[in-house]
């Protein structure tokens, strides 16, 4: 797995676990992660965007304004945390209104 982050501007010189525990997540305001198999994840201003990828799965959010998560099951839309919300997967599809699930096909 490769890493980017930025910016950095004491882990070239200073590394060491305790200031990747404690005090790199203070200015890491962008981080990207990949891996050979293309699976890929990338948070902006600490996790109010991020994009994520596994093989055929991918999910991003703009926190606390918009989720996408799709996979092989199906896929799931929300607004507002879930405050309103779309849902397919298994032949059955959902809509949420105030957080309040009405289902239809499928078993």
């Amino acid at each position: 797995m490769r890493t980017l982050t930025l910016p950095a501007p004491v882990e070239p010189v200073i590394w060491n676990d305790g200031v990747e525990r404690n005090w790199a997540p203070l200015w890491r305001i962008f981080i990207a992660r990949w891996d050979d198999t293309g699976g890929s994840a990338v948070s902006l201003l600490w996790n109010l965007y991020w994009h994520e990828r596994r093989g055929a799965d991918l999910a991003w959010e703009l926190s606390p304004l918009v989720s996408w998560r799709s996979d092989m099951s199906g896929s799931d839309f929300r607004l507002l945390k879930g405050l309103f919300g779309y849902e397919q997967g298994g032949g059955r599809t959902t809509l949420r209104l105030l957080w309040i699930p009405v289902s239809w096909g499928g078993t």
